[in-house]
């Protein structure tokens, strides 16, 4: 058996008729279709939906580290737990792919057509719903039934027009009769931003955007704040709240949460400080594995690799400390320098024992680190940081007083003459923003 010329040739066909038919829209507002709802052509769905994706923090680690007994009955409960929290909530899920989940959420109408519950509501109670669960029942019993493994979990939720189609093909292999691989495609932005917000959510973070902020009930608006999270270069604003568990958390006991989580920026700063002495700890032995990679010639393979790896742990433990700082003045000031001078310092060293250049360790922490010298008063290297940001990002942070510490010490120059070049060199997409930064250095440097 094999994929012979016939074969080709009804594949060609069958690919020539879905690309030159026009796709036609369906409206929808009846609810989520289901796969059998769909019919095998180039009709879509359109409807508005709410979509929430759940995703499980460094679960490639948690694979290699753990027997497949153990992450079968890790994958189980978790789908279990999820798919639970999302019926309970009026919605249905639709994607599974182990680690990950995909739940879908519409506005529930009573039969005059009016709004009775909204998708973006039911959304983050069921987000809600899971980190409760997780935290509170799940990882109480991986702890002591799963040699006491514990997870945590991105959330990520928006909402707005998606289109669903059918894909996939009727028959498994030569018996067309026997069974169908036919599954659904969600199109659109509002799929796409939910998955990627996941993909950036810290552990127990719930990140939204700014239409699901916008459209949720007052009560919970209190509990998210504005933020940009950003991963490989790129930023994602939306707004973000950590560990918002249901109202009755206080009578389910401790939370069972690992112990590398990390903490809202807005709680437990003493606990930070406390974590960063203690990578101190294991810094020394470091240096003693470092020492025992030369001597023990015959294991100096796996030594190096671990060696490597657990360098890589801790420069990437001392970067989430520095993205937590973003936009948080108050909690950078709770610190104090000393606290942040030890994450920056142990920051690049790790960074330089990687082969890491100073500039790609510089651009990874640049906002942050504006933010942290702009508060203690270290202007100098917070102007630098811009100037390097205008040259090789695709944004800016531009700090006030900074600028005017350069405009009185004659050093804001360099920063101009890289906006005007940027400007001028930028493609027509990106000018508007460019010269919007302009202006704000302008505005800056006269002191408004």
């Amino acid at each position: 058996m094999g994929f012979g010329k016939t074969d080709f040739e009804k594949l060609d066909k069958r690919i020539e008729k879905i690309t030159s038919t026009d796709v036609e829209k369906i409206v929808n507002d009846e609810g989520v279709p289901a796969t059998n709802q769909l019919e095998d052509n180039n009709k879509v769905y359109q409807t508005n939906a709410t979509i929430l994706f759940i995703d499980i923090r460094k679960s490639t680690l948690l694979t290699d580290m753990s027997k497949p007994q153990s992450m079968v009955k890790i994958y189980r409960s978790f789908m279990r737990t999820c798919v639970d929290c999302v019926r309970k909530n009026d919605g249905v899920t639709r994607q599974f792919l182990g680690d990950r989940i995909m739940g879908v959420f519409v506005d529930k109408k009573d039969d005059d057509g009016n709004i009775i519950c909204r998708g973006v509501d039911n959304a983050l109670n069921a987000a809600r719903a899971m980190q409760t669960c997780i935290d509170f029942s799940l990882n109480k019993f991986l702890k002591s039934n799963v040699n006491n493994k514990l997870i945590e979990c991105g959330i990520g939720i928006d909402s707005g027009s998606i289109l669903v189609t059918k894909v996939g093909m009727y028959g498994l292999e030569n018996d067309e009769e026997k069974e169908n691989e036919t599954d659904c495609v969600w199109v659109g932005k509002v799929t796409n931003y939910a998955s990627k917000y996941s993909d950036v959510a810290k552990g127990g973070e719930i990140l939204i955007s700014e239409k699901v902020y916008n459209d949720i009930i007052p009560i919970h608006k209190d509990k998210f704040k504005k933020t940009i999270n950003v991963r490989n270069g790129k930023s994602y604003i939306g707004y973000s709240t950590f560990n918002y568990y249901l109202d009755f958390k206080d009578e389910l006991g401790s939370a069972f949460k690992p112990e590398n989580a990390l903490i809202s920026n807005n709680e437990n700063e003493e606990q930070l400080s406390q974590m960063v002495d203690k990578l101190d700890d294991k810094f020394k032995e470091l240096i003693k594995l470092e020492k025992d990679v030369v001597v023990q010639k015959e294991r100096i393979d796996n030594e190096k690799e671990l060696y490597k790896s657990k360098i890589d742990e801790m420069q990437n433990t001392f970067y989430n400390f520095l993205q937590e700082s973003f936009c948080q003045d108050i909690y950078i000031e709770k610190m104090g320098y000393d606290f942040w001078e030890k994450c920056i310092n142990n920051y690049y060293m790790f960074g330089e024992k990687l082969g890491e250049t100073r500039e790609k360790l510089d651009l990874s922490v640049d906002c942050y680190l504006i933010g942290i010298y702009n508060i203690f008063n270290l202007y100098e290297k917070a102007l630098n940081l811009m100037i390097l940001m205008v040259k090789k990002s695709s944004w800016v942070s531009l700090k006030k007083e900074t600028i005017k510490w350069a405009k009185e010490n004659n050093k804001l120059f360099d920063l101009s003459f890289e906006l005007d070049w940027k400007i001028e060199h930028c493609s027509d997409s990106e000018k508007a923003n460019w010269q919007k930064y302009k202006e704000d250095l302008e505005k800056y440097e006269k002191g408004n």
